[in-house]
């Protein structure tokens, strides 16, 4: 613990910022059953306790490594992983390391991540993504170099592999009933650890729609004298969109000209009549 490691009870301020970058991953760890250490193993457990205040430290100097075993004997595939330094002491943690994944009582071995020239700071956590294709029982870190005489760390979590999906609100009400509207609804990139991410880890391409088109029904007649009216224009772009939507009401549709202007539109109202406005 860290009395074992001779560390003071002055660093309080910085055992609390690591303990907040800690809180940050703590949740997501894997739980180890049991564990061995080169050295110092009775105190190995340290190292996989979720405990800031305790911390696994050798009795020598490098290279060392300490291994943990996943609870009840379960293969896991690692998303990732994170060593934290020990708040005070970040020259006691490795500068080199190497992450294995291990079969118990075998030979069989893979290394999965290396890393050399890494620079601690107090109060500091390397977290180091995998691409977790393959799946192990027990996971080794070797810390290949060190800074001094002894090696320790705070805590080695190991993050499983997660799983990304959109999760979709229900649309809201459309913005309008007729004419042409939009309407939203909340699109939201789940992890399995319940936290919502960037779209990029749910997929690669476009995420699900937030917006659509709605309400694009035809409304009343908004051309006063002019419903109802016979019309002919001096060009339309289009046969179906004619010199009549102009009076349908509807924003999404328009009378478009065939031709560059002058351009001319002309309403037949039937008989004589005075126009206020």
């Amino acid at each position: 613990n860290l009395q074992f490691l001779g560390f003071s009870h002055g660093m309080k301020l910085m055992w609390l910022l690591a303990l907040a970058l800690f809180r940050c991953v703590e949740g997501l760890s894997l739980d180890v059953g049991s564990c061995e250490a080169s050295s110092n193993v009775n105190f190995c457990n340290y190292a996989f306790d979720k405990n800031l205040s305790s911390a696994w430290a050798s009795s020598g100097p490098a290279p060392q490594w300490v291994e943990g075993r996943i609870a009840g004997g379960i293969y896991a595939s690692l998303g990732s992983y994170t060593i934290i330094s020990v708040p005070g002491n970040p020259n006691l943690a490795p500068t080199a390391w190497r992450l294995e994944g291990v079969e118990p009582y075998t030979e069989t071995r893979q290394t999965l991540d290396e890393v050399t020239g890494h620079i601690w700071y107090d109060g500091d956590a390397a977290i180091r993504n995998l691409g977790g294709l393959t799946s192990w029982r027990s996971y080794q870190l070797t810390m290949l170099q060190g800074l001094g005489t002894q090696l320790a760390i705070a805590e080695l979590q190991l993050m499983p592999k997660m799983g990304y999906t959109f999760e979709l609100s229900d649309w809201n009400p459309c913005s309008v009933t007729c004419g042409g509207g939009t309407q939203d609804r909340n699109v939201t990139c789940k992890g399995s650890d319940g936290v919502s991410y960037s779209d990029n880890r749910c997929t690669t391409g476009e995420p699900p729609a937030r917006s659509r088109i709605c309400g694009t029904g035809i409304c009343a007649c908004e051309g006063g004298l002019a419903c109802g009216a016979s019309c002919t224009a001096s060009s339309s772009a289009t046969a179906d969109l004619g010199c009549i939507v102009a009076l349908d009401g509807a924003v999404l549709s328009a009378w478009t000209s065939g031709a560059p202007p002058p351009q001319w539109l002309e309403y037949d109202l039937g008989k004589g009549r005075t126009l206020e406005k």
